[in-house]
């Protein structure tokens, strides 16, 4: 069920077992994990179904060194978030992502990558791609016309990616949620 929040009485109380914040990507992953479960989950999200600009301007701002994109037209403010422009390019973190480094501030996680594979093989299916698997080998084993670069490993490693025929999450989700 859909329930425009701009509707809804001031001071009305919304209730449910799990409350998730966002309808991109990552918010429409957990409550797809959710659905045939006894649980009422509640997914919030800032935006409507289409494209507003009085939302879009919310994201309006300013980013701090490396130059970027401006943040009103690189994230989308509406249900399936950002990905109702991504060109589905996906890759997972590598392990030194969760390790604390001394001349990074506030480096270090309290997990490793090897505990977030289980889901980054689950968010797969959800994004359409292949198989999990982001290993040089596996990929060499697929086209064996695949040569590895001479540069020294500890310097340079390889990065696979993935690439999803773009999913849009808003669209492919919305009955199903």
């Amino acid at each position: 069920m859909h329930t425009d929040a701009r509707k809804i009485e001031e001071g009305s109380i919304i209730e449910g077992d799990i409350c998730i914040v966002g309808a991109g990507a990552a918010g429409i992953s957990m409550a797809l994990e959710w659905i045939g479960t006894p649980y009422k989950v509640i997914l919030l999200e800032g935006g409507g179904f289409d494209y507003e600009q009085a939302m879009q301007d919310l994201y309006a701002g300013k980013t701090t060194g490396q130059h970027y994109f401006p943040l009103q037209s690189c994230r989308l403010h509406y249900f399936g978030g950002t990905t109702g422009h991504w060109a589905g390019f996906c890759s997972n973190f590598d392990e030194i992502d969760f390790q604390k480094r001394d001349w990074i501030p506030h480096s270090g996680w309290p997990i490793t990558k090897k505990d977030l594979d289980p889901f980054y093989a689950r968010a797969q299916k959800n994004l359409d791609l292949g198989p999990y698997e982001y290993g040089f080998e596996y990929w060499q084993k697929q086209d064996p016309k695949m040569v590895p670069l001479n540069f020294d490993r500890n310097v340079v490693w390889h990065k696979m990616w993935q690439f999803s025929p773009p999913t849009r999450f808003g669209s492919n989700t919305r009955r199903t949620l």
